[in-house]
């Protein structure tokens, strides 16, 4: 009982443009194109930060900001193709997006950290923020749990629900300032 019902409506998968295959090596050579797009980004990045005014500050944060909101909108999106999916292989690539988007999040939570945290207290601020992922990394599995034993089974539904975590943190973290931020930690010290 999904509340929607995904269906290609355009024809072939891939829609006649992109071959589909099994071969493994093929598909992880693929997936490397997404590094290959973030440093052509990164670069691009790096040629127009040289026109902007107040370089320095403005560029690094766009950046963290930009991997940060990527990474949380990636989260999402492995979700709801971790719930509708219906095959393996759709299964797989949901994989590959969690595991994509692990290492952004991670990288721009650090960065977040350390920009938040007053230096003389930075090792309290990341303390608390290991803690944090700890207690997570046991919520998740729990809810997971919880909600598969609850619906006798229903696993989609228990993605959905531990998907939800990341809409949350969507609204919790859209209202988080890092300027004013790293202004009081700086003010702090």
């Amino acid at each position: 009982s999904r509340l929607w019902t995904f269906t290609n409506f355009s024809g072939d998968a891939g829609g006649g443009v992109f071959p589909q295959t099994d071969n493994m090596g093929y598909l992880f050579l693929l997936c490397l194109l997404l590094p290959v797009y973030t440093i052509t980004g990164y670069d691009a990045s790096a040629h127009t930060s040289e026109e902007t005014k107040n370089a320095a500050h403005s560029v690094p944060r766009g950046i963290v900001s930009a991997v940060f909101w990527s990474s949380l909108v990636g989260w999402i999106m492995m979700t709801l193709l971790a719930w509708s999916a219906q095959d393996a292989p759709t299964f797989w690539a949901a994989a590959t997006l969690a595991g994509i988007c692990l290492g952004a999040s991670q990288s721009a939570a650090r960065a977040a950290i350390a920009v938040l945290s007053p230096v003389t207290r930075r090792a309290e601020f990341f303390g608390l923020w290991g803690l944090a992922v700890k207690f997570s990394s046991i919520l998740g599995p729990i809810t997971y749990g919880l909600v598969t034993w609850l619906t006798a089974g229903d696993h989609r539904l228990a993605i959905l629900a531990s998907g939800s975590y990341f809409l949350v943190g969507l609204l919790l973290l859209a209202g988080i300032d890092l300027e004013r931020g790293r202004r009081a930690a700086q003010e702090s010290e």
